[in-house]
């Protein structure tokens, strides 16, 4: 819808400005952001990750209707703190989107930390989160990869807190607010570009 939209168009607009090279889509789902990026930037290196074989199943669909199959990686499994297999809640198919990480869930997915598959560094990355509550895991298996570049996050949580902390902790700036959608930077990447709500 509408809210989702202006998050996107923000979201790469802030990118283009940032001067992104790498993008990481993680929780993909139907390819929403995938496509965005792949349709506003000529040379961007993109790796979407998603775990859900429905959600994938789209996203892999509209990769190929909007022909961008070439322009980027597209992974089945999922983004944790490290290698590991996970217990996973499929949700209802009405809206898959909520499929999420859950020790009482029935189904099982292989999830991989950032680190340990992307090894860059110097690079400007533009990142979005959103994994229904896995957040922190996430985060701390990309450690590293904020670090050694200059990196844009936008993340959806419901923990702001904890999400904050890390954050803090690697001296990365809150500097865009959409109530459970924060977008984060590296202090050589602030701006004040903010969306027009």
């Amino acid at each position: 819808g509408g809210y989702e939209q202006k998050l996107v168009s923000n979201f790469v607009s802030i990118s283009k400005n940032a001067g992104a090279n790498i993008f990481l889509d993680i929780g993909a789902n139907v390819g929403i952001y995938t496509i965005e990026f792949a349709k506003n930037f000529d040379n961007l290196e993109i790796h979407a990750f998603e775990p859900d074989k429905r959600n994938f199943s789209q996203l892999m669909a509209n990769v190929y209707l909007n022909e961008i199959y070439d322009r980027g990686l597209f992974h089945n499994f999922g983004v944790s703190a490290t290698k590991a297999t996970l217990s996973f809640d499929r949700y209802t198919n009405e809206n898959p989107g909520r499929s999420r990480v859950d020790d009482d869930g029935k189904h099982k997915i292989l999830a991989f930390a950032i680190d340990d598959i992307i090894d860059v560094a110097g690079r400007t990355i533009a990142i979005k989160i959103d994994v229904e509550g896995h957040e922190v895991p996430a985060l701390n298996g990309m450690r590293r990869t904020l670090i050694d570049n200059s990196c844009i996050i936008q993340v959806e949580t419901f923990d702001r807190r904890k999400v904050s902390a890390f954050f803090d902790d690697i001296g990365y700036i809150l500097t865009n607010d959409f109530g459970t959608d924060l977008i984060f930077m590296h202090p050589d990447r602030q701006t004040s570009h903010k969306i027009s709500w």
